[in-house]
C-alpha cells in the first residue's frame, strides 16, 4: 500500500502536488529484499527442546510458562481434577479471557494428587522434565524447602537486636562468581545525614 504526500500550499482551497512524494506503507521485512517467512506448524522456538512441568495457580506461574510457551518450549499444564485451573473460572463478559490468554501453547492434562495413582504420575512427569514450576504458599515454606536450602536461597544475617534473620540469597549462582551477602542492609535512617548532605550538595 502507498500514498501520495502533497504538501500545503498556503491556499486553503489548494494543494501543491508538484514534485509530490510517494510513500510506501508496507512493513519493511515484507519487500523483495527482506521476504517475510511462510508459517508453517512445524517451525519451532529457541526452547523446543525444553519441557517444561507447569503445575502453578493462577496469574504468576502462569505468565512465566506461557511465555517459555511462545518461545517453544514444551508446557505440560497440570489441572486439578475438580474444575481445572482457577483461571478458566475468572470471566470477563461470560469469557474467559484470562484462561485463553494464559493457557495458549500449553498441554493441559488433570491429575487427582490426593490419590496414589496421580501421585505417582507425577512423579513420571518430574523425572522427564528439565523445568518445574510450582507454587510456594508461604514465606515458611521457601525457607524450609530443600530445594531452597540446598540451593543456598536463604542464609541467615546478624541483627544487632534480633540475631540472625533469614533472607533470600543471591538467586543467580554462577560457578565462577557465585555472589552473596557480605553485610546487612543498612538500618532505617542509618545514612540519611550522608544522602541529604549530596542531595543539598554540601561539603
Amino acid at each position: 500500500m502507498s500514498f501520495r504526500y502533497c504538501k500545503p500550499s498556503d491556499s486553503p482551497k489548494s494543494d501543491n502536488c508538484a514534485g509530490a512524494e510517494t510513500l510506501d506503507l508496507r512493513h519493511p521485512h515484507n519487500d523483495s529484499h527482506h521476504p517475510m517467512k511462510p508459517y508453517s506448524p512445524k517451525q519451532t522456538g529457541p526452547l523446543h527442546d525444553v519441557r517444561v512441568l507447569d503445575l502453578s495457580r493462577l496469574v504468576a506461574g502462569n505468565m512465566l510458562t506461557v511465555f517459555l510457551a511462545d518461545f517453544g518450549a514444551d508446557v505440560i499444564k497440570i489441572e486439578r481434577a475438580d474444575g481445572g485451573d482457577d483461571l478458566r473460572h475468572w470471566r470477563e463478559e461470560g469469557e474467559a479471557i484470562y484462561w485463553k490468554i494464559y493457557g495458549r501453547n500449553k498441554r493441559s492434562m488433570t491429575l487427582d494428587l490426593k490419590s496414589a495413582d496421580g501421585l505417582a504420575t507425577l512423579r513420571k512427569l518430574v523425572e522427564a522434565a528439565h523445568v518445574t514450576v510450582g507454587p510456594v504458599s508461604t514465606a515458611m515454606d521457601l525457607l524450609t524447602h530443600p530445594y531452597a536450602l540446598g540451593r543456598e536461597a536463604v542464609v541467615d544475617l546478624p541483627d544487632d537486636s534480633m540475631g540472625a534473620l533469614p533472607m533470600h540469597n543471591i538467586v543467580p549462582r554462577l560457578s565462577g562468581t557465585p555472589g552473596g551477602f557480605r553485610r546487612p542492609a543498612p538500618k532505617l535512617g542509618e545514612h540519611k545525614a550522608e544522602i541529604l548532605a549530596k542531595l543539598a550538595r554540601l561539603p
